[in-house]
Order: C-alpha cells, then structure tokens, then sequence
C-alpha cells in the first residue's frame, strides 16, 4: 500500500532532519522531506534568487525554501482544491512567494486530476492500487507560457523542482524554452510503476540529459522491500 510506504519513508526522513540540525525549524512544521533535499543544497553552497515549485500540496516545500533560501522569489502550482487554500494560507505574509492553482504539462486547457485521502499522491493519473476520492477537471497551462507571458519573472539563478506523481515527463515537455533558463532541476522519478500510464524513471532521466542536464546528486531514497522505488535527484545544466 503506498500510504504505508511513503510514512515508512516519511521516518528515515525524519531522522535525518535531526541529524541536519532541523529541530528548530521541526517546531515551526516544516517538512521532513522537504527540508533534507534543500539542506543538501545549501550544503552544496547553492543559491536561487527564482525558485518554481510545481506540485506543492501543501506548501511544505515553498515554506522549506523560505527558511533556506530566504531572498528568493517562489511560485508555486498546485491544482488540488481542497489543499490550495491552505497552501496560500501558509505562505500568505510572504510577498515573494507567488501560488497558482493549476497543473503544468504538455499544453493549455484542462485535464483530469484524481484525489485521494492522501492528497501527497493525488494526479493526473489513476493509482493502481489506492481508491479514488474525486476526480474533476483542472486547469493546465505549461511553463513556457508561463514564463513567456511574464506570469513568471524567471530571473537569476533558477531551481525548478517537480513533485507530479508520474505525470514529469509532461511538465517538462512543455517546458522545452524554459529549461534553456533553468539551472537545476530537483525532481521525484520513480522506478515502480504506482499510477497507470505514468512515466517512469528512465525516460525522465533521458529526457533530461538530452536537454542539457547532468545528474548532480541523489538526495533521497525510497525502498519498497529493500528495492529503490522512488528517487528525490538533482539534475544540473551542463556548463
């Protein structure tokens, strides 16, 4: 059951956080996960004056790159309903940070969006084995007119990070010009297949190292009875 999986990797996330000094910021509900990849890349002397965060939920992630990346400007996609209003909620005091309640892909229009109990695996794409709560038409529109239309002031050093639950490979296609601008892609690929007709990691990876990315670093890992599963990796632009 994938519930269980991600909260079995939702605790060795956890002790890492510790181990990076996360207590203090554990006290304010930051995320677990979302702390440790970008604690990683503040390891690596990283900076990112635009961050573009696609797939945000709850704003776990937009709230972690406020702490580290506290110049920064953060736009973030969600197209989940019910976790939006949150979303905006957590980061309504921030005037940088920028939410759209949409989902990014191949081209402009709507789409199918399928929720779940846990809104961390809701997508484009049906589970294979987690019951669907609702499904309902989104908006979709893609990166590069985001960017093109100035809805996005890609600026400076930019970091785009993609949580999509499968649906990676369409984001970036309809991103073509915009990874020209994009320095590093921090980007959750799987190797299993959890969602029918989802992309799995491989293509991704080709995808991206056809566009000029190199793999950077893994930042996480999750196992499904002692096999990888998930990936949590850096792609850098090739200098």
């Amino acid at each position: 059951d994938i519930n269980r999986k991600i909260m079995l990797n939702l605790l060795i996330k956890g002790i890492k956080f510790f181990k990076f000094g996360g207590f203090k910021y554990y006290l304010k509900g930051i995320s677990l996960a979302s702390y440790n990849n970008l604690y990683q890349l503040k390891k690596l002397g990283l900076n990112f004056d635009t961050i573009i965060d696609v797939g945000a939920n709850r704003g776990q992630f937009a709230y972690s790159s406020r702490t580290l990346f506290p110049e920064a400007k953060i736009y973030s996609f969600e197209p989940t309903k019910s976790v939006f209003t949150e979303l905006t909620k957590k980061m309504e005091n921030d005037e940088n940070f920028t939410a759209l309640n949409m989902a990014l892909g191949y081209n402009e229009g709507e789409i199918d969006f399928s929720e779940y109990e846990n809104s961390l695996i809701n997508s484009v794409y049906k589970s294979v084995d987690t019951e669907i709560k609702n499904v309902y038409k989104v908006k979709m529109n893609t990166l590069d007119n985001m960017i093109s239309s100035k809805q996005i002031n890609a600026v400076g050093k930019i970091l785009l990070k993609l949580d999509v639950q499968g649906f990676e490979l369409e984001v970036l296609k309809g991103s073509n010009e915009s990874l020209k601008l994009v320095d590093y892609i921090l980007i959750e690929v799987s190797t299993k297949k959890y969602y029918e007709n989802m992309i799995m990691y491989g293509e991704v990876d080709e995808f991206l190292i056809s566009n000029g990315f190199i793999q950077n670093k893994i930042l996480d890992l999750m196992f499904d009875n002692l096999e990888i599963t998930q990936l949590d990796i850096l792609y850098k632009r090739k200098s």
